[in-house]
């Protein structure tokens, strides 16, 4: 048993996972009004991160620019590595896409922040190439999940409806505990959560936004 440890929680259960499933809505936008859902939603697909670790570029920014029915128009994509786009990246791109197109993101379908058809002048850019590998990294054995408070993140594909996102002290990242009959609680695994990343959720608890608990993990 490792614990008891202790865990940065709100008081309206911010935790709790509202959505790992498409048919769940997607709740309020707690994001700041000068951050746009558009890149709440591809920073998060990314992790907000490059292929070599560092925050995300303004480059992967262009994700939401892939029209909805991309796949399979090879003509649509050129450069470096077109085949490997076409053939790889792409299916798994969609793949996620088709999985959440129904999940409510903001009062909007998921499918809605991608035009339905390749816009004129879209073009593949090296940038957007690196994006769709950063993309299938991000999301291998994980899915994209929602808070009762409304945050995106992504889980691993072992985290259910109802499971807790906390803030556990001395780690890096928040992670996903699921209650016990008996009280306790077993550790899930780690999670992404974008907006609680960097240090956002002290920040909260400083302004009594959220509260601090104990919990016993086993």
């Amino acid at each position: 048993m490792i614990g008891p440890l202790r865990c940065i929680l709100p008081f309206d259960d911010f935790g709790s996972l509202a959505a790992v499933r498409p048919n769940v809505p997607f709740p309020g936008n707690p994001y700041p009004q000068e951050t746009s859902i558009n890149e709440v939603l591809w920073r998060t697909l990314v992790g907000n991160r490059d292929l070599q670790g560092r925050v995300a570029p303004a480059s992967f920014s262009r994700l939401p620019e892939i029209h909805w029915k991309a796949c399979g128009v090879s003509s649509d994509f050129t450069g470096k590595d077109a085949h490997t786009v076409q053939m790889i990246r792409l299916p798994i791109f969609n793949s996620v896409r088709s999985v959440c197109q129904e999940c409510q993101i903001d009062g909007r379908d998921f499918q809605s922040y991608f035009p339905p058809q390749r816009d004129v002048g879209f073009e593949m850019t090296i940038g957007l190439e690196d994006a769709l590998t950063r993309v299938e990294n991000a999301l291998t054995g994980r899915r994209l999940m929602t808070t009762t408070e409304g945050y995106l993140g992504l889980a691993i594909r072992e985290a259910r409806q109802g499971d807790l996102v906390a803030i556990l002290y001395g780690c890096s990242c928040p992670v996903i505990l699921r209650r016990r009959g008996d009280g306790t609680f077993h550790f899930v695994g780690e999670a992404y959560m974008h907006g609680i990343m960097d240090g956002e959720a002290m920040d909260r608890l400083q302004a009594g936004k959220y509260q601090s608990e104990t919990f016993t993990i086993k």
